[in-house]
C-alpha cells in the first residue's frame, strides 16, 4: 500500500507544516468530518508516491478508564485521526490474532465510537476537494488545457502538421513505431466532482492509414491505449502505433479538459 504525500500548507498555512506521508485509508479532519485521504488526492499537493517496503505506525489513544479512544491529533500540524479498531487490529505486527470483520460491522463500530462522522462522498467531499484544488492553484500549482503533444518516430522526433484537430504524418520507409506523448491527468484527481480514475492523455476520435479510415480498435494501436468507448479512444499519455509498411497516418486528436502543468509550477515556485 503506497503512501500518499501531503505537501506543506496543502490544507491551510502550516497544515501540514512539512511534507506528511500517510496511508490511503487514514482520515484527516476538516470542516467537522473525517475523510480518508485517498478521496482527496489531487495529483499535486496531495499525491500518491511510489515506495518500496513501507512500515506503518498508528497511534492509539486511551480513554480515562484505560480503554481505547478515538480522537483527532496533529500530524505535522494537520488534524488527523488516531487509530480506531474496526476489526483490522490483526493486520498489525503487534495486533494479536487475525480478525476479519464484515464491512457493515466496521461501519457500525465507527458510528458508535468514531469521534466525528466519516465521509467518503457527497457534497462535503466535493466542497473540500474544490477548496484543495483552489488552494493548490494559490500555492503555485498551475493547470493547463494544452496537452503538449509530441510525436517520435522510432527514436527521432518529428513534426506533425495539425489542422482542425487532425495530425498528418508522412511515414518514411523502414519506420517501425510512432510514439505519441502528451500531458496526462486523472479526472478523479484534477476535477472536484471527477470520478474517472484512469490516467488520460489525449483522445483519438478518428484514424486514417494510407488514406483509408480505420477503426479505433485497430490492431496497430499497440501500447498506452485505453479501450475504445463510442467515438473516442484515450491514450494514457504515452501511446504507440505500429506504422510498419505504411506511408502516411492521420489522427484526429482532442485534449482532456485540464492537465497539471509541471513546468509552469516549477517556474512559479522558483519565482516565489
Amino acid at each position: 500500500m503506497a503512501p500518499i504525500r501531503i505537501a506543506p500548507d496543502a490544507f491551510a498555512a502550516g497544515q501540514p507544516h512539512s511534507p506528511l506521508r500517510i496511508s490511503p485509508d487514514h482520515a484527516v479532519f476538516a470542516d467537522g468530518v473525517l475523510v480518508p485521504i485517498r478521496y482527496l488526492v489531487n495529483g499535486t499537493t496531495i499525491a500518491r508516491e511510489a515506495a518500496g517496503r513501507v512500515t506503518w505506525y498508528h497511534v492509539e489513544l486511551a480513554d480515562a478508564e484505560g480503554g481505547a479512544a478515538h480522537d483527532v491529533l496533529l500530524a505535522e500540524g494537520l488534524p488527523s485521526e488516531s487509530f480506531l479498531d474496526t476489526g483490522n487490529r490483526g493486520a498489525f505486527a503487534n495486533g494479536g490474532g487475525a480478525i476479519d470483520l464484515h464491512p457493515d460491522f466496521a461501519r457500525a463500530v465507527w458510528q458508535r465510537l468514531g469521534c466525528a462522522p466519516l465521509v467518503t462522498e457527497g457534497p462535503e467531499v466535493v466542497a473540500l476537494r474544490s477548496w484543495l484544488l483552489e488552494r493548490a492553484g494559490r500555492l503555485g500549482h498551475a493547470s493547463s488545457a494544452e496537452p503538449a503533444m509530441a510525436f517520435t518516430l522510432d527514436a527521432r522526433p518529428l513534426r506533425a502538421d495539425g489542422q482542425d484537430g487532425w495530425h498528418h504524418i508522412a511515414i518514411p520507409p523502414n519506420a517501425g513505431t510512432l510514439h505519441l506523448r502528451s500531458r496526462s491527468a486523472i479526472p478523479a484527481e484534477i476535477e472536484a466532482e471527477g470520478r474517472d480514475t484512469r490516467r488520460l492523455g489525449v483522445a483519438l476520435t478518428a484514424l486514417s492509414l494510407d488514406g483509408r479510415a480505420a477503426g479505433l480498435g485497430h490492431h496497430r494501436l499497440t501500447h498506452g491505449w485505453h479501450d475504445a468507448e463510442g467515438a473516442l479512444r484515450w491514450t494514457d499519455g504515452a501511446a504507440t502505433i505500429d506504422v510498419r509498411g505504411l506511408t502516411e497516418i492521420s489522427l484526429a486528436l482532442h485534449a482532456a479538459p485540464l492537465y497539471w502543468d509541471a513546468a509552469a509550477t516549477a517556474v512559479a515556485s522558483a519565482a516565489a
